[in-house]
């Protein structure tokens, strides 16, 4: 009697384990392949890389400046609302004065950035203007 108490529960637990944790699949199943798909947020005409000069911030991608934002570092000097964590606020720069500061004419702080792409900057001034 005992021996047949223990197959029941050890076949009711296996059931149990590969149907319930697994939303109802055998633990040895393979999972189902799923398809990238691509969807493109821009609604702006977009220049070529490389021809984003003058910069125009209602060209640029502001979903994208917001990664470069974080991605390039500017938070640590200008906060996450631009307001200037260590540097002045960035708050109402125009578009010349963004790409002066990068591009240009930049701190010692922000040579690095000296070499980004002028529709990278595009992007980032489409982002602070969102502020």
């Amino acid at each position: 009697m005992k021996f047949i108490l223990l197959i029941f529960t050890l076949i009711s637990c296996k059931s149990f384990l590969s149907t319930s944790l697994i939303g109802k699949q055998p633990i040895n199943a393979t999972p189902p392949v799923v398809a990238a798909t691509t969807t493109t947020t821009t609604t702006t005409p977009r220049r070529p890389t490389g021809e984003c000069e003058p910069i125009d911030r209602h060209l640029g991608d502001a979903v994208a400046g917001s990664r470069l934002y974080f991605d390039n570092n500017c938070v640590s000097c200008h906060d996450t609302d631009g307001s200037g964590a260590i540097y002045g606020s960035i708050i109402g720069a125009s578009d010349e004065e963004i790409f002066e500061a990068i591009k240009i004419n930049p701190p010692k702080e922000m040579e690095a950035l000296k070499n980004l792409d002028s529709c990278v900057i595009q992007d980032i001034a489409a982002h602070i203007d969102s502020f």
